[in-house]
């Protein structure tokens, strides 16, 4: 069974090629749902190196980008092919007994170019660029391999800093007792969507709920998100959580998700911040 996935941290791009990768397997008709994977310690495994991924059965189809839903749908049909073929290096020895020659299917001329350059006949070590050591597919290997190491270093650091902040910000965050506490959990690695959309954040509470703000009927945090909270509110990236406290304790909260859909939308983005925070005021005044 073919699974597709999208990774990224869920920026506005994550979204956009999540939306139109649903749209290209809708019409392709197929029944294989898109799963979102935004937890960047699993983006090197993967060998994603650019965000947002378009990723099918294991295979990186694209990156960085976000195109067509007929260029998606070409991806995904081209991916969908070769794995039921068994893949352009499965089964390379029946190829070759088959088509009498290479396992690129060429014949018994495939098979001379195969001895002369010492490879599968695809003159560069075969479909894959695998074949023997000079054919050039072992420097990709290596040039690769470095990437992912580095990847995997840079995203060990982000995350390690990200787990100190949280427990020294753990600790010194008071408790409120009663009100609305609207509070922008960071989860993950630092984006430029996820700082501007803490800013729209606060420019909207701050331009609507000044006196709340000032009496303390509302408060507004912008903090890491610990191991604990994640699991609580059940997040997958950054998260405005707006919830309702009395005697100390969370009575009710909402995470406002739709701020990632809004995120290319000031106007809308912050009409929608204020009209669900709006519910929660009202209710304790």
């Amino acid at each position: 069974m073919n699974t597709i996935q999208v990774y990224g941290p869920g920026c506005a791009k994550c979204a956009s090629l999540a939306e139109v990768t649903k749209q290209a397997v809708q019409e392709l008709q197929w029944d294989v749902p898109v799963k979102k994977v935004t937890d960047p310690m699993l983006f090197a495994s993967a060998g994603v190196l650019v965000t947002p991924a378009l990723v099918m059965n294991g295979k990186v189809l694209l990156s960085g980008k976000v195109p067509s839903v007929e260029a998606v749908k070409g991806l995904l049909q081209e991916a969908d092919g070769a794995c039921q073929q068994g893949g352009c290096c499965g089964s390379r020895e029946e190829k070759a007994e088959s088509s009498g020659g290479c396992a690129c299917s060429g014949g018994g001329d495939r098979k001379e170019q195969a001895e002369s350059a010492g490879g599968c006949g695809c003159g560069e070590g075969g479909c894959c660029g695998g074949g023997k050591p000079g054919c050039g597919g072992w420097k990709k290997a290596v040039v690769w391999i470095a990437a992912v190491l580095v990847l995997l270093a840079v995203v060990k650091l982000v995350n390690r800093s990200g787990k100190e902040s949280a427990g020294a910000d753990a600790v010194a965050v008071p408790v409120m007792q009663e009100g609305v506490e609207a509070v922008y959990y960071q989860y993950g690695a630092r984006c430029p969507t996820c700082v501007k959309m803490e800013g729209w954040i606060k420019e909207a509470l701050e331009g609507s709920f000044a006196d709340a703000l000032k009496d303390g009927r509302l408060v507004f945090r912008s903090i890491p998100a610990d191991a604990e909270t994640v699991r609580h509110y059940g997040m997958t990236t950054k998260s405005l959580i707006v919830s309702n406290r009395k005697q100390g304790k969370e009575a009710d909260w909402k995470n406002l998700e739709r701020i990632w859909d809004l995120n290319g939308d000031e106007a809308a983005f912050k009409e929608y911040v204020v009209q669900e925070v709006r519910k929660q005021v009202d209710g304790v005044e």
